[in-house]
């Protein structure tokens, strides 16, 4: 029964059965699986007197109704879809990881591996009715991989301070563990952080996954999903105050992030002034970003830097800087630090009731998603889905 039917009526638990026959009006399945069972069972019986042109179509026009959140997601599961993938996830004797990872085989998402001790991973999944079938239930202490993974990670971290006997520890960690798994090439991605601290889950990823390609920081990307746009926002996590050269990469890497999403991105370098309104270091900051930007991928429309009322508001934009090239329709937001940034998106997210998808980690050389305190099945779905799309750009090794 999906999480959500569970909050709506203060359950821990239900299951098909005597106290389950008929389905709540909040159990998604109704719509998106039984009509269009229904509506199937009506044409192939010839019952349907206007027959359905597809029903994959029809599930997709269900789905709107579910807001643009599931829509925008749809995407992503869709690409997600079109070659196999393998996910890790650190926290597989969590029941919001189990109930995601049972989504993640159902949709096609990708080919999961928990990690946890089968003894406590299937008698949770068996108690709350999670099937198993698809999934890979690995113990971080008695893997056949695990010795091979030490040694990867003493090579590795030997010159900063890992020791043979302490390799021999920090592997038993199933966040060390699976991401070691992603390093050797074990898996596409990494899910995890579902009990800790963000820092407590980037800090290695960036030790023992490493940074892209000439890229020297990593950052993180909140999408934000409202009625009438999708906003990308960065960085909500990482970055206290960035320089300007920081500024300019976190844009990019931004921007290529929107294009993950079939986005053309348009970027607003965000300030408290305007095109030198303000005359400050920390707007001079923001311009000098936006220049580098220019200079490094002149194929982006970015521009700053400026209020947040140019780069959303048409109306304004037009009438006071007929110059720039974001006329209001900026959908990749640079926030000039991690105060705004932070506190930015989630005054739109709790105020304005916007949609919030991720935080998304940019920059590193296999993706890594990491968990928020508080994160739903959904929130776990869909950071597999982007993880899995994300992993068609980095470099293949099977």
């Amino acid at each position: 029964v999906p999480e959500q039917v569970l909050r709506a009526y203060g359950l821990h638990e239900l299951q098909f059965g005597p106290e389950y026959l008929i389905p709540k009006p909040f159990d998604p399945r109704v719509l998106l699986r039984v009509a269009p069972a229904v509506a199937a069972a009506a044409m192939e019986t010839g019952v349907a007197r206007r027959p359905l042109a597809s029903v994959d179509g029809y599930v997709e026009a269900l789905e709107r109704h579910f807001g643009r959140s599931r829509e925008v997601m749809h995407l992503m599961v869709h690409k997600a879809r079109s070659r196999p993938t393998r996910l890790v996830f650190a926290d597989g004797e969590e029941l919001q990881v189990l109930y995601a990872m049972r989504a993640v085989v159902d949709q096609q998402i990708a080919r999961p591996v928990l990690l946890g001790r089968p003894d406590v991973v299937e008698p949770l999944a068996k108690e709350h009715g999670i099937s198993l079938a698809g999934v890979e239930v690995l113990d971080v202490a008695t893997a056949p991989m695990r010795d091979d993974l030490r040694a990867r990670l003493l090579a590795r971290r030997h010159r900063k301070g890992v020791t043979p006997a302490s390799a021999a520890a920090q592997i038993l960690d199933p966040t060390v563990f699976g991401l070691m798994m992603v390093a050797a090439g074990h898996a596409d991605g990494f899910i995890g952080g579902f009990n800790s601290h963000y820092p407590e889950t980037i800090r290695p990823a960036i030790q023992l996954v490493g940074l892209a390609d000439g890229v020297t920081r990593v950052a993180a990307l909140q999408l934000l999903v409202l009625d009438d746009r999708l906003v990308f926002c960065a960085d909500t996590m990482v970055n206290v105050d960035p320089t300007a050269a920081q500024l300019a990469e976190i844009a990019v890497l931004a921007a290529d992030t929107a294009r993950l999403f079939d986005i053309e991105p348009r970027v607003a370098m965000l300030s408290f002034s305007s095109f030198g309104s303000v005359r400050h270091p920390q707007a001079t900051k923001v311009a000098d970003a936006v220049a580098l930007v220019h200079t490094r991928r002149p194929d982006l429309v970015v521009d700053g830097e400026m209020h947040v009322d140019p780069a959303l508001v048409e109306d304004i934009a037009v009438e006071n800087y007929p110059h720039s090239p974001i006329r209001g329709d900026a959908n990749v937001l640079i926030f000039p630090d991690l105060a705004s940034g932070n506190i930015g998106y989630k005054l739109v997210h709790r105020l304005g009731h916007a949609e919030a998808i991720g935080p998304v980690v940019m920059g590193l050389r296999h993706p890594v998603a990491v968990l928020q305190p508080g994160s739903t099945v959904t929130d776990i779905v869909n950071l597999a889905a982007i993880t899995a799309v994300a992993s068609d750009l980095a470099p293949r090794r099977r």
